[in-house]
């Protein structure tokens, strides 16, 4: 009876496929797939041994998804799915080297029992079941990552209907790998890992796959595939990405670069924030209204020593109904960080901190992409100097390319607008994506970049 699973197996091969394709599509990792009923599972599960008694058996001990193991065993009557008698399947040593083959992928072949499957005192029952938990662990973690699991009862859900779909099937492994996220920035980075392991000479490469080794590298390529499979937005049409670590703007038309631009970001005191929104309008010659916590911070103290400098920065003194003062009839001696009554505005111009043109969209954290008075500091390597915003090298090539739609295509109006320096507001047409994220290593030009972990947050994420 097993030779003829087998055989039927091997011949729905392509059908398979396309079912665990139709069931990735429904669940992210997005169509239904027809999946076999309990009895039928049941009764193609009468060929293979029984592994446990019940769920009770000490064999269910330490897994990482133990409720879905149990559920799936009552699922096949608590028959074997990777073991055949006393020997292994061709399915279950398809499972067990891409355990062993994990790092490639970015992932810890230690968290998928790889010791106590290569035990040779291991039982036949125990290895099934370390087999189907590893399954389920590498469903879940090559689509949603390991630095922030998704856990659901419709993950769930999906990973047992996989695991029931592909059971005793050669194609669980192939299901796994259709598990990893849709983006070429992914698969990009992916393919470079597999060449930063396969570089290291024979006895590193070997220590690095059993994850007894690892390399800077290496770790800040695992941490920036863990961010992709966090990843839920889909990148596609036009849209903005902003790379904090890199400290660049491109603006994308699906994976092509259409523009690029040298970008200021927060200090590591003020970090730029990740964030998805849309910008829907630009301000030319805007006012920055100056931040209370920058205010009381960094200009409140240089004021009261010399009020002057309102003057010499263009600075308005507003109080709280937005009524312009006279700054020398404000008591600055009498303010304090916490007792500070008015507001800072400086008024439009080339001086202005903001420059000429502000992006704006929105977002809970009062950031904006901006242009600046100080273009200098684009020939910094490092470029963390804002309190969290954007600021843009090429603001005013971005500002006529969403007005026009072409790069090679300047806006009559927003010429004009700039030409008579004074604020207005220009509401696009088409608003765009904008994604501000945070990858220290990815892939330009065929190139891997390492770049600097600005904030530590590679930190927490490398394995």
């Amino acid at each position: 009876m097993a030779s003829i699973v087998r055989y039927a197996i091997r011949r729905v091969r392509f059908p398979f496929l396309i079912g665990i394709a139709l069931l990735l599509i429904s669940s992210g990792c997005q169509q239904k797939v027809v999946v076999p009923s309990v009895s039928e599972v049941t009764e193609e599960a009468t060929a293979a041994p029984r592994i446990a008694t019940g769920i009770q058996d000490s064999i269910f001990l330490g897994l990482t998804n133990p409720e879905l193991v149990i559920q799936y065993y009552q699922q096949t009557d608590f028959r074997a799915s990777w073991v055949e008698g006393q020997r292994t399947s061709t399915s279950c040593d398809s499972l067990l080297g891409f355990i062993q083959q994990a790092r490639y992928y970015g992932l810890a072949p230690k968290d998928y029992h790889i010791d106590e499957l290569l035990d040779a005192t291991t039982s036949r029952s125990r290895t099934d079941v370390l087999l189907t938990d590893a399954f389920l662990s590498l469903a879940h973690d090559l689509r949603y990552g390991t630095r922030n699991p998704v856990k659901s009862v419709k993950e769930d859900s999906i990973r047992l209907k996989a695991l029931v779909q592909s059971r005793g099937s050669e194609q669980a492994v192939e299901y796994l790998r259709l598990c990893q996220p849709p983006y070429s920035g992914y698969r990009e980075l992916r393919l470079a890992l597999r060449h930063v392991i396969d570089s290291l000479e024979p006895s590193q490469r070997l220590s690095v796959l059993q994850h007894k080794d690892t390399t800077a590298r290496i770790a800040h390529i695992e941490a920036n595939l863990d961010r992709w499979r966090q990843e839920r937005l889909s990148f596609h049409g036009r849209y903005i990405l902003v790379n904090v670590p890199s400290f660049m703007l491109y603006v994308m038309q699906d994976d092509n670069v259409v523009l690029a631009s040298r970008i200021i970001v927060g200090e590591t005191q003020t970090p730029t924030p990740e964030l998805s929104s849309r910008i829907t309008r630009l301000v030319t010659y805007p006012y920055w209204h100056v931040p209370r916590k920058i205010a009381v911070k960094e200009y409140l103290p240089a004021i009261q020593q010399d009020t002057s400098i309102l003057k010499r920065n263009n600075f308005d003194v507003l109080d709280r109904q937005g009524r312009l003062l006279n700054p020398d009839s404000v008591p600055w001696s009498s303010y304090t960080p916490d007792y500070f009554p008015v507001s800072l505005r400086q008024r439009e111009g080339r001086e202005n901190a903001l420059g000429v043109i502000k992006f704006e969209f929105s977002n809970p954290y009062a950031v904006f992409l901006h242009d600046t008075n100080a273009r200098k500091l684009f020939q910094q390597s490092v470029r963390a100097f804002s309190h969290g915003c954007i600021r843009m090298e090429k603001a005013e090539a971005l500002a006529h390319y969403l007005v026009t739609g072409n790069l090679n295509e300047k806006s009559k109006k927003l010429t004009e607008l700039l030409m008579k320096q004074e604020k207005h507001v220009l509401r696009l047409s088409e608003p765009i994506p904008i994604y501000v994220r945070y990858f220290t290593a990815e892939v330009r030009g065929g190139k891997l970049m390492i770049y600097p972990d600005l904030y530590q947050k590679d930190g927490d994420e490398a394995f």
